[in-house]
C-alpha cells in the first residue's frame, strides 16, 4: 500500500513543478490601452445638423457651449425641411455657439486626441487651439453626408450617425465620454517576426491591407502601431 504522507508530498511536487512551467496569473491579463478625456467634442456638418445636436447636447447641461465646437463643412441644402426651420428657431437661444466655417485639411485620432487641422489665412493650424487653446479635441460628432473617417471600425470617441438609432446612440454617449478609460490591446506586434520590410526590402503588407482600423502604418520602413 503507498504511504498517505508520501503520496501527498509526490502531489505537492508534482504540482509545483507543473506551476513553474507556466506564466503568473498577471501576465495572463490581457494588456490594456489607457484613454483620457476631458469631455471636448467637435461637431462638424452642415449648420443645421450641428445645431440640432448641440440641442440636444445642451438642453440639461448650460456649461456645454464651453466644450464644443462645431466647424461648418457643408452647405444646407436647397430645400428647406422640418429640421432646417427648428434649427433656425434654435439659432438665438444658441447664442454661445460659435460656427467656424473654415476648410478642413486632416481629422485622425482617437479619444482624447483627435487632431484637426484647419486652413488658416493658407497657413495649417490646429482647430483645438483657436477653440480652447489646446492641442486635441477629445470625441468628434460627424454630421457630414460621407464620414471624414472611413475605417471600417471607427476609432473610440468618433460618432458618425446614419440612422436615427445611431444618431440618439451617439448623442446619449458623448456626454460621458469625460475621464479616464481603458480597452483590452487585442494584439502586440514582434518586430523579430515582422517581414515588412526585411533587409531593406518591401515584403509583407498583410497587416496593412487587413486592419479595419486603419491603426498599423508604415513609417521609414517599419510597422508602427497606433
Amino acid at each position: 500500500m503507498t504511504d498517505p504522507q508520501n503520496q501527498a508530498a509526490q502531489n505537492q511536487q508534482a504540482r509545483r513543478k507543473a506551476l513553474s512551467g507556466v506564466s503568473t496569473p498577471q501576465n495572463l491579463l490581457a494588456p490594456t490601452v489607457s484613454f483620457e478625456s476631458k469631455g471636448r467634442i467637435l461637431l462638424l456638418g452642415p449648420e443645421h445638423r450641428i445645431r440640432l445636436a448641440v440641442d440636444a447636447l445642451c438642453q440639461a447641461d448650460a456649461d456645454c457651449f464651453k466644450r464644443i465646437a462645431a466647424l461648418v463643412t457643408e452647405a444646407m441644402p436647397q430645400q428647406i425641411d422640418a429640421a432646417m426651420e427648428r434649427a433656425a428657431e434654435l439659432a438665438e437661444a444658441q447664442s454661445g455657439l460659435t460656427l467656424y466655417r473654415l476648410p478642413l485639411l486632416s481629422l485622425h485620432g482617437y479619444l482624447g486626441q483627435f487632431d484637426v487641422q484647419v486652413s488658416v489665412g493658407g497657413e495649417c493650424v490646429p482647430l483645438a487651439k483657436l477653440v480652447f487653446s489646446g492641442e486635441f479635441f477629445d470625441a468628434v460628432l460627424d454630421l457630414g453626408a460621407e464620414p471624414r473617417i472611413s475605417a471600417a471600425l471607427k476609432p473610440a470617441g468618433y460618432f458618425a450617425p446614419v440612422s436615427d438609432s445611431e444618431w440618439d446612440a451617439a448623442l446619449a454617449s458623448l456626454p460621458t465620454l469625460t475621464g479616464g478609460f481603458e480597452k483590452p490591446r487585442y494584439f502586440q506586434l514582434k518586430t523579430d517576426h515582422c517581414a515588412h520590410a526585411a533587409n531593406g526590402l518591401s515584403g509583407c503588407d498583410r497587416c496593412l491591407d487587413v486592419c479595419p482600423a486603419d491603426a498599423i502604418r508604415s513609417l521609414d520602413g517599419l510597422i508602427k502601431i497606433d
